[in-house]
């Protein structure tokens, strides 16, 4: 299932989400209403890199998701996994107070895009060497929306 990186999991229908092997073999799939999707039977014994494509646009990143960087870089705020990745915006592997500053010139429109694409996942590869996984859960956040506050539309 795909769903947004928040706690209310709200499902993402219409998404393409790929896999890519390092041979060349990939396959694609699109998520349902409810987010969900299934691995249309790719050949095993392979770990695919996924890609994900978004009919949404970018968006959720206000001041507070800046603060909230400032907060971690200070050591006041911990960050799950997904909102570091979230929150490093200039994918450097680190998160400071420069990627605070970039959300903050994001957010007031004097910066139209971060170095990191407008979308963060977790997991970002599947591991298929032996057998197609149990459910996964895919979990996106829009790159800079570090607390996860994206309103996304109704049914």
């Amino acid at each position: 299932q795909l769903v947004y990186g928040h706690p209310a999991q709200s499902p993402l229908p219409g998404w393409t989400i790929r896999g890519v092997a390092t041979s060349g073999v990939q396959w694609s799939t699109l998520s349902g209403t409810s987010g969900s999707f299934q691995l249309p039977v790719p050949p095993l014994g392979l770990i695919y890199t996924l890609e994900l494509t978004s009919p949404l646009l970018w968006g959720g990143v206000n001041a507070t998701d800046a603060l909230w960087v400032l907060r971690y870089f200070g050591g006041m705020q911990t960050l799950d996994s997904l909102s570091f990745e979230a929150a490093d915006v200039n994918a450097t592997q680190s998160v400071n107070a420069t990627d605070a500053l970039h959300i903050a010139q994001r957010y007031t429109s004097q910066r139209s895009t971060f170095v990191r694409p407008d979308w963060v996942w977790s997991p970002q590869s599947l591991n298929l060497m032996t057998s197609v996984p149990a459910p996964v859960v895919l979990r996106v956040r829009a790159t800079g929306d570090v607390n996860g506050s994206l309103s996304l539309p109704g049914p």
